[in-house]
């Protein structure tokens, strides 16, 4: 039984990074810009999708290729965490871990993503995000996610 089909939807923040800072896109801007949010989206995808080619991803997996467990970027990113709303990226976890993948993402930087068929694993997961959430820079939530076929949904299991 599946926990992803109880969804909140949640806005993405969009930001523009300049060489030395950083803007959050406001609607005023999008409006400028004469965008919708679904093209905003897909410029966001595009360039996500063309950094992520120039900086590959690290990661450190812990299980094996027959029993993936637990998979977590090497080293901090400031798009570590955006790399969660590409659906390319969704496939990638699905095919690694089965067709429902914890995420966590405490902050910018780092995310964890993991089977969803060991309860044990995933509340010692939302622990760590908790405290990570608490304590680290750029916080974003302490909620689990749940990655499908159906995109990103929150975790409503115990």
């Amino acid at each position: 039984m599946s926990n992803a089909g109880a969804s909140c939807h949640k806005p993405v923040g969009y930001v523009v990074d300049e060489e030395d800072s950083y803007r959050y896109v406001h609607q005023r801007m999008i409006e400028a810009w004469d965008l919708s949010h679904e093209s905003l989206h897909e410029l966001a995808l595009q360039n996500l999708r063309r950094y992520a080619a120039e900086n590959p991803l690290e990661v450190t997996m812990v299980g094996n290729d027959n029993n993936p467990q637990l998979l977590m970027p090497v080293k901090p990113d400031a798009y570590n965490c955006s790399r969660v709303l590409d659906p390319d990226f969704h496939l990638q976890l699905r095919e690694l871990f089965g067709p429902e993948v914890i995420v966590g993402v405490p902050n910018r930087d780092f995310f964890v993503a993991a089977t969803i068929k060991d309860s044990l694993l995933i509340s010692q997961i939302r622990k760590r995000v908790d405290e990570d959430y608490a304590t680290m820079h750029h916080p974003l939530t302490k909620r689990l996610l749940v990655v499908s076929a159906d995109g990103v949904s929150e975790y409503c299991g115990p």
